[in-house]
């Protein structure tokens, strides 16, 4: 993956690949536990989803705060870049395990 301030005709296949996938899997994560969670109607997995789209919204934040065009600086709001995403991660992966739970018993 290339560096988040990498001016887009700069980018390597793999960055703009991982673009690509980015575009593809984010949307369709959070609007498949967001329909989940509804359709099933667990709390638990409600609650999930919102931390899942609120950590969403810090990782576009400090996007826009460090995107193409900007200086990188590593001190500054780059250094933040990696805990929403982890976080989306994160949850997307406990939603997925609480959803699974009655299906493993």
């Amino acid at each position: 993956m290339d560096p988040v301030s990498t001016p887009p005709e700069r980018r390597s296949f793999a960055g703009k690949m991982h673009g690509v996938s980015f575009l593809i899997g984010v949307p369709s994560q959070i609007l498949a536990t967001l329909f989940v969670s509804l359709a099933v109607g667990n709390w638990g997995l409600i609650l999930l989803t919102a931390i899942i789209w609120l950590s969403l919204a810090a990782m576009i934040t400090v996007m826009l705060k460090v995107g193409p065009g900007k200086e990188s600086d590593p001190a500054g709001p780059e250094r933040f870049l990696g805990l929403p995403n982890r976080l989306f991660m994160v949850g997307y992966g406990v939603w997925l395990m609480i959803a699974a739970w009655p299906l493993a018993r």
